[in-house]
């Protein structure tokens, strides 16, 4: 499970610069495919007839994956979110992406029980993939923002500037 984490942190550097360059509406996008990616994942390792560790691997691959997706779809959606609302919604914008993101939690794990006991394992991955191309589908449906320039920023000042922060949390 916390490959899945470690994939979100070491990855929110790239997801940033990505959101920088390409865009945001973009970075989001390419995100939720991932996540969409890591279900399919999911879905094969659990009904492979394989090996245990194979499908452990599979399974860790897909957490990868995960970690990844989640952090471009995150940083993604924040920062189209405050181009979409204004920067003096700033902290608005940020709230709104966290009650998201953790209602998501909220609703996940009592959801992937009730799907494993309901329709078995593999349901939780059909779901996940079903989910991102949902996603997918209603972001392209969202205007894009301009890609501004700035100051680029090294990721360890910026871990730096918030870790007091975080720490606290």
């Amino acid at each position: 499970i916390s490959a899945q984490y470690v994939a979100t942190l070491l990855s929110r550097p790239l997801a940033g610069r990505t959101a920088d360059v390409v865009g945001a509406k973009r970075t989001t996008s390419c995100g939720l495919l991932v996540c969409g990616a890591s279900g399919v994942g999911f879905t094969l390792a659990v009904g492979l007839p394989a090996s245990p560790s194979t499908s452990l691997g599979i399974l860790m691959v897909t957490r990868l994956l995960l970690g990844f997706g989640e952090s471009w779809v995150a940083t993604g959606a924040t920062v189209w979110g405050i181009g979409r609302a204004g920067e003096a919604y700033t902290t608005q914008a940020i709230s709104w992406a966290g009650i998201a993101s953790y209602g998501a939690l909220a609703v996940g794990a009592p959801l992937g029980i009730w799907l494993e006991n309901s329709f078995g394992v593999a349901s939780i991955g059909i779901v996940s993939v079903l989910a991102a191309l949902f996603g997918f589908c209603f972001a392209m449906t969202i205007g894009a923002i301009a890609v501004q320039s700035g100051e680029e920023v090294p990721f360890s000042r910026v871990l730096k500037a918030v870790f007091p922060y975080g720490l606290s949390l």
